[in-house]
């Protein structure tokens, strides 16, 4: 029994050292303290103020020590700083109860001088944490800069510290007369931008420039901070986008490809200083990415054809990338593109003011026919679509829906806004709608944006809105106040709602390809306005008085139709006199007259590129006027019974047109390359309540 006992006493013993050997090595590490870290590194106190640090003790495997280790904080000089046993710093003397924090010397003065903190446990020691005690700040003062700093480019700033408690003043300096510099006593500055797109700053005040724009520096102490300084990364003067990889001083600033093809191209920028900027730090985008897509940055991107047709490729410098605290949006050479081939087959919407039926059409389909009708909540004022075609906007008497074209399910976004569409912004997230031409009170107008991205409504109340447009980059849009109100309103998501008081009644506006510009068809001539800050430029060369206006989307030519015909206004735009805003213009003015006397136009219909047609509608006449820009006209007489062309679209090659007409109630094709209304559709589907035919005064056609 003995010797059985001796032997479990031995295999006890043996279990032991194997546990020892295995797991119990882990528990020792467990307990050792390799590191010791105190925090914050670093500290700039106030005479008299108390403020918490923290201590965390780790073992060899970076884990926590356990059980927690018993650390002490010593001080280099506690007549300047203690520790209380909580860990909380006195910038002064602790009481022996560790309530009161004195921070004043015998003769009542504010303490000020510097301290090291370090904190130890088992033997292991922190790295010291710097305390400075000081005078309380009264003010922080941060050094002007002037001018800008140019992209990439480094400026120092120097800040005082100001304190009213310490005498006696200085007589100049930026503390005087009211308090005395201490920023020797603080230990330092905490450096912030209030947009670190524009400009970033280091721990010591040295700014470095990274986008155009303005912005704030400072300086703070504790609670106590600056006002902020102003910081410019100075603005381009001028954008170039081209070619990737043009000989310097030989950009090649337009392409001619095929579907599918691609192009790289890159946007470089003249700033205020004269540097020239590669790649600079500006936005891309296409003005009809259904025809030409790009993906990329400003320093490499690709440029894909898409669809045929025509589009420009533009750079801007706007918020919020570039030109955030500024505002005033400046824009590249617009870069052309033309993609080869002939539009192919796609869907349309057919609707009426008087029919709650909204009728879809394959136009792949021969003859086209109508597809399942779609139900709205009211009749159909408007028709507009995305850039990709994917969504329709229909705005009802009802209120205004969006259409899903693969599904054709429509979605009633909201039943506040009742009117119509004047504009959808570049990216299809904004719609632009009024309800001014069907409300004869002017108390009673409204001016609606829809934000798509959120699904929220913003209503102003605005007299008299008919017509609107988007810059190109889609960063305001200009809205035509007619009926006697003789305003133009500017809005935008980055600046408060503005009004400009012109002569005249605006009816319609268009923004130029390259985006500088936006002009208005007014009854007084065709205004003007600087996009950069919504200044009016010299007006316009027109043959008369101008109805409506339009613009292409791959060169800088504005389309006016006016009483009898149609003013092609080629533009060159150059480089700002002075500064970034506002651009140079010059205009070039052809006329064509469609040979028909005066009419009145109710659409103006302008194909993406140059090389497409430019349709009128006509009020009261059986005809569709086309015309090629400085080429010639081409009436088309429309079929027999027809009596009008209410509303219509074109295709993106700008060579087909479709059109709801009033008499036959059809929807007719109209080919404009060989002038002639080719097709009629019978619309028997569309019907007011009674169950009469209904007029086809909504068309949509559906980009791609």
């Amino acid at each position: 029994m003995r010797q059985w006992f001796a032997i479990k006493t031995l295999l006890i013993a043996l279990a032991a050292l194997a546990l020892a050997g295995c797991g119990g090595g882990s528990s020792s590490a467990n307990k050792t303290v390799a590191q010791v870290t105190l925090g914050p590194a670093t500290l700039s106190m106030v005479a008299g103020e108390i403020v918490a640090v923290t201590t965390t003790t780790s073992n060899p495997t970076g884990g926590a020590v356990s059980p927690a280790p018993n650390v002490t904080i010593n001080t280099s000089n506690p007549k300047l700083v203690t520790v209380s046993p909580g860990q909380q710093v006195c910038a002064g003397v602790w009481d022996s109860t560790f309530v009161v924090c004195n921070g004043l010397d015998a003769g009542g003065n504010p303490l000020s001088g510097t301290a090291t903190l370090t904190a130890t446990a088992n033997g292991v020691s922190s790295a010291p944490a710097s305390v400075s005690v000081h005078p309380p700040v009264s003010a922080i003062v941060v050094d002007p800069v002037t001018g800008c700093t140019s992209n990439k480019q480094t400026q120092q700033f120097t800040a005082h510290a100001c304190s009213a408690a310490v005498t006696p003043h200085a007589a100049t300096g930026p503390c005087a007369p009211n308090a005395a510099e201490i920023s020797d006593k603080i230990g330092g500055f905490t450096w912030a931008s209030t947009n670190g797109v524009v400009v970033t700053i280091d721990p010591n005040g040295l700014a470095t420039a990274n986008a155009p724009g303005l912005a704030g520096i400072l300086a703070n102490v504790g609670t106590t901070s600056s006002p902020a300084t102003n910081f410019k990364t100075c603005m381009p003067t001028q954008i170039v986008l081209h070619i990737t990889g043009d000989p310097p001083g030989q950009p090649t600033e337009s392409a001619n490809i095929n579907l599918t093809d691609t192009k790289i191209i890159q946007a470089d920028m003249v700033d205020e200083k004269g540097l020239v900027v590669l790649g600079a730090p500006v936005a891309l985008f296409s003005s009809d990415s259904e025809i030409v897509s790009v993906i990329g940055t400003a320093t490499s991107a690709t440029i894909t054809g898409q669809s045929p047709g025509g589009a420009g490729i533009l750079a801007s410098c706007v918020p919020p990338v570039c030109g955030a605290g500024i505002n005033q949006p400046v824009y590249s050479n617009i870069f052309t593109v033309f993609v080869n081939g002939t539009s192919p087959a796609t869907f349309l919407y057919v609707g009426s003011s008087a029919s709650t039926t909204l009728l879809p059409f394959d136009t792949s389909k021969s003859p086209p026919a109508p597809g399942t009708a779609i139900t709205l909540p009211g009749g159909t004022r408007s028709i507009v679509f995305t850039p990709d075609g994917a969504k329709a906007y229909v705005a009802t008497t009802g209120g205004l829906v969006s259409v899903d074209t693969t599904t054709n399910v429509p979605t009633t976004l909201t039943t506040n806004a009742v009117g119509s569409i004047l504009a959808i912004s570049p990216d299809g997230n904004r719609l632009v709608m009024t309800n001014a031409p069907f409300e004869p009170d002017p108390t009673h107008h409204r001016l609606f944006v829809f934000d798509a991205t959120v699904g929220t409504l913003t209503t102003f109340i605005l007299p008299g809105a008919v017509g609107a447009s988007f810059a190109r980059d889609g960063s305001k849009a200009y809205i035509a106040a007619g009926t006697n109100v003789q305003n133009i309103y500017v809005y935008s998501p980055f600046i408060t709602l503005t009004k400009l008081t012109v002569g005249g009644n605006a009816l319609t506006t268009a923004a130029t390809a390259s985006g500088p510009f936006t002009f208005v068809a007014n009854t007084t001539g065709l205004q003007v306005i600087n996009n950069c800050d919504n200044s009016l430029a010299t007006s316009a060369p027109v043959t008369s008085t101008p109805q409506r206006v339009g613009a292409y989307l791959d060169e800088d030519i504005i389309v006016t139709v006016n009483q009898t015909g149609l003013d092609f206004d080629s533009l060159t735009i150059g480089l700002p006199p002075s500064g970034f805003c506002p651009t140079t213009v010059t205009h070039n003015n052809h006329f064509l007259d469609f040979g028909i006397g005066a009419f009145t136009a109710r659409q103006l219909i302008v194909s993406p590129s140059v090389k497409g047609h430019v349709v009128v509608l006509p009020v009261g006449i059986n005809k569709v006027l086309g015309a090629v820009a400085a080429v010639g006209i081409e009436p088309v007489v429309l079929s027999s019974g027809a009596t009008e062309a209410l509303s219509g679209g074109i295709t993106l090659d700008g060579n087909t047109v479709w059109v709801g007409v009033a008499g036959s109630n059809t929807l007719d094709r109209i080919n404009m390359v060989t002038g002639a209304d080719d097709l009629q559709i019978q619309l028997t589907g569309l019907k007011k309540g009674d169950g009469t035919q209904a007029a086809p005064d909504a068309v949509g056609v559906r980009p791609k």
